[in-house]
C-alpha cells in the first residue's frame, strides 16, 4: 500500500505560499448548511424578473448524443439505444446495479437525448418522455422520493432537452417552459430558496437552452438573452460580481448557446463568437490568462463556433469546418495527449471532421463525421468504455458499441409519492448517505476553491489585516484537513479499490494546491 505522504504534500504546498507571487481573486466561500427537504412538490412560476411568455415554443437543440458524467459516460447510437459504461455509485448507470461497467451496455431503446451528472442521470425518449436515475437524496431524480433509482424512472412528458449538474436537474418542456429539482443549498434552482426540490418545479417561459454546473445554472431564453442564477464565488454567473443570485438574473444578449462547468461558464453567440467567464486558476477560459473574470472575456482565437463545452478544469470547442479546439488542464490527459504537460492558456486544434463534443470531468468525448464515438482522458473508473483501468488512456480511444452486451433493463412509471427510507447501502458506503471517503473529498475540494480564493485576494492586497487575519485562519485549517485525509487513507486499507480511487483524487487537490502561486 502507498505510505501517507498525500498530507505532507498539502502541508508544503500551504506553507510554499506565503512568499508566492500576485494573483486576483476574491473572498473565501462561505459555508452552507444544506437546506432542509421540501415537503411537497411544488408546480408555480419562480421568481425571474420578466416570465411573460411570448408563446413560442422551445426548439430541440442539436446535441445530447453524448454526455460524460463523473467517471462514467453515456452515449446514443445511430439506432436509438442508449449505452453506458465506467462508475456505477448510486445505481447512475441505469443497469438496475451498481457494478461498474468496463465497456458499454445498454440501458433503453429510443432515446434522442442524454446528460449524465456528478451521481445521477437523464434521457429523453422519442415520444418526449423524461426518464432518470441515480442518486436522489437531494431529489435529484424527481420522482417525489428521497430513494436512490437504479433504472430509469420516468419522470415527465413533452420534454425537449435536460440538463444534469451536481445533484440538480434542469428541463425544458415543448412549450419553452423550464423546469428544475433537486439540490439547492447553493439557490443553483434559482427559485429564490434554499430548499431542495424533490419533484418538478416550473421556472422560466420562453427558454431554448440550459445548463447545469456544479452549483450554479445557465439558460438562454428564445430571444436570445442569456439568465444565470446559484453560487457566484468566482464570477461564474457573468455578472460582474461574485454575489450569489438566488434567481435569474440576465447577463448578456444574441447567445446561441452555454456550458456551465465547475464554477466557470463558456458560451456561442450567434456571430459564431466564444466567450467565457469564472474561474481560470488552469487556464480553462482561454483569454491567455489564469485570472479569474466576472464578466464574460472573448476566448481567443475563436471565431466560427458551432459548440462548446466544459466541466471541470478543461473546456472544448467545435467549429462549423468540424475542427475539435481544446484549453484548460490536461491533468491525465484530460484535454489532449500527454505531450502537453500543464495547461493550455489558448485554444489549440487538436482534430479535424468532428460532429459533435462533450467536455467531462477529466474527459472529452467526441462523434466524429463517420459516425465513430471517441473519448479520451482520465479512465481509473473505466469511465472510458474500452475494458480498461489505466490513470490515462490511449488517445484518442473508440467506443464500441457490442448488440450482445446486455438486455435492456426494465424501467418504472412514476411511483407513488412515498415518504424517503433510509437508503439501502448497495454502493459500499454508508446505509444513509454517500460514502465516507467520498463525501470527504467533496467537501475538502469545496474547502479548497474558497482557500485559493482567498490567497490569491489577500495576494493582491497584502496590506489588508482583515484579509491577512482571514487567510491565515484558513491556512492553520489545513492540518486538520491534513489529518483527515491521513485518517480516511488508514481507514480504507483494506479496500484496495476504494483506496486507489481515493488517492487519485487526493492526489489532484494535492496538485489544485501546489500550483496555487504559479
Amino acid at each position: 500500500m502507498r505510505k501517507l505522504f498525500l498530507s505532507a504534500v498539502l502541508m508544503a504546498a500551504v506553507l510554499l505560499l506565503a512568499s508566492c507571487g500576485k494573483s486576483e481573486e476574491e473572498p473565501a466561500a462561505p459555508e452552507k448548511v444544506p437546506a432542509k427537504r421540501t415537503a411537497e412538490p411544488v408546480e408555480t412560476s419562480g421568481t425571474e424578473e420578466d416570465t411573460a411568455s411570448t408563446g413560442e415554443a422551445a426548439p430541440v437543440y442539436h446535441g445530447g448524443l453524448i454526455s460524460a458524467g463523473y467517471k462514467y459516460g453515456m452515449a446514443i447510437d445511430p439506432d436509438g439505444v442508449l449505452w453506458a459504461w465506467g462508475d456505477n455509485e448510486f445505481g447512475k448507470i441505469g443497469d438496475d446495479t451498481t457494478e461498474n461497467r468496463p465497456y458499454p451496455v445498454k440501458i433503453m431503446e429510443d432515446a434522442v437525448f442524454v446528460s449524465a451528472g456528478y451521481c445521477n442521470s437523464a434521457a429523453i425518449k422519442s415520444d418526449g418522455s423524461l426518464w432518470v436515475w441515480g442518486n436522489n437524496e437531494y431529489g435529484g431524480v424527481g420522482d417525489a422520493t428521497g430513494n436512490d433509482r437504479f433504472s430509469p424512472v420516468k419522470i415527465m412528458d413533452d420534454v425537449a432537452s435536460v440538463s444534469v449538474g451536481l445533484g440538480h436537474v434542469t428541463a425544458i418542456k415543448s412549450d419553452g417552459t423550464l423546469w428544475i429539482w433537486g439540490r439547492n443549498q447553493f439557490f443553483q434552482l434559482g427559485d429564490g430558496t434554499e430548499e431542495h426540490k424533490f419533484a418538478p418545479v416550473k421556472l422560466m417561459d420562453d427558454v431554448a437552452y440550459v445548463s447545469s454546473g456544479s452549483y450554479h445554472t445557465m439558460a438562454v431564453k428564445t430571444d436570445g438573452s442569456l439568465w444565470a442564477w446559484g453560487w457566484n464565488e468566482f464570477g461564474q454567473l457573468g455578472d460582474a460580481t461574485n454575489v450569489d443570485k438566488p434567481s435569474p438574473v440576465k447577463i448578456i444578449d444574441d447567445v446561441k448557446s452555454v456550458s456551465a462547468g465547475h464554477n466557470f461558464t463558456a458560451a456561442v453567440k450567434n456571430d459564431g463568437t466564444a466567450w467565457a467567464w469564472g474561474m481560470n486558476d488552469c487556464g480553462q477560459l482561454g483569454d491567455g490568462t489564469e485570472e479569474n473574470k466576472f464578466a464574460p472575456v472573448k476566448i481567443v482565437g475563436l471565431d466560427d463556433v458551432k459548440s462548446v463545452s466544459c466541466y471541470f478544469d478543461n473546456t472544448a470547442a467545435l467549429k462549423n469546418d468540424g475542427t475539435l479546439w481544446v484549453w484548460g488542464w490536461n491533468f491525465h490527459g484530460a484535454i489532449a495527449d500527454k505531450e502537453i504537460e500543464d495547461s493550455l492558456l489558448v485554444p489549440e486544434m487538436i482534430m479535424d471532421d468532428v460532429d459533435a463534443v462533450f467536455a467531462g470531468p477529466l474527459c472529452i468525448m467526441i462523434i466524429k463525421n463517420d459516425g465513430t464515438y471517441w473519448n479520451w482522458g482520465s479512465n481509473w473508473s473505466y469511465q472510458l468504455g474500452n475494458g480498461k483501468e489505466e490513470e490515462i488512456s490511449e488517445f484518442p480511444a473508440q467506443i464500441i458499441f457490442d448488440s450482445s452486451a446486455s438486455e435492456i433493463p426494465e424501467q418504472a412509471e412514476p411511483a407513488e409519492r412515498e415518504e424517503p427510507t433510509e437508503r439501502e447501502d448497495r454502493t459500499g458506503g454508508s446505509a444513509t448517505g454517500d460514502a465516507s471517503w467520498r463525501q470527504f473529498l467533496r467537501d475538502y475540494e469545496k474547502w479548497v476553491d474558497g482557500y485559493i480564493a482567498l490567497y490569491k485576494k489577500y495576494m493582491d492586497n497584502p496590506a489588508d489585516m482583515t484579509l491577512m487575519s482571514d487567510y491565515f485562519g484558513q491556512m492553520a485549517k489545513m492540518a486538520d484537513w491534513a489529518e483527515k485525509a491521513d485518517k480516511v487513507q488508514v481507514d480504507l486499507a483494506n479496500d484496495a479499490e476504494a483506496l486507489k480511487e481515493y488517492l487519485e483524487m487526493l492526489s489532484r487537490i494535492a496538485l489544485r494546491l501546489s500550483r496555487m502561486g504559479s
